[in-house]
């Protein structure tokens, strides 16, 4: 399952312009109040979150003094 969003994901990028890296907003509910940034922040975080990439999901990070 997860391939297949992830293909479509990559698909669905914005590959030039000035908004190259982006997504362009969906017809879901919050696409038309978020715009872009919305629809970005969340591909992103689909992506991130699989891939365990943000650290705040890690729990050998939680105890660690910066």
């Amino acid at each position: 399952m997860n391939q297949v969003l992830r293909d479509h994901l990559i698909e669905t990028q914005v590959k030039g312009g000035d908004a190259a890296g982006s997504w362009k907003p969906t017809g879901d509910r919050g696409a038309g109040a978020g715009g872009r940034l919305y629809q970005t922040c969340l591909s992103v975080m689909t992506l991130e979150v699989y891939y365990r990439y943000l650290p705040l999901y890690q729990k050998e990070l939680a105890g660690r003094k910066k």
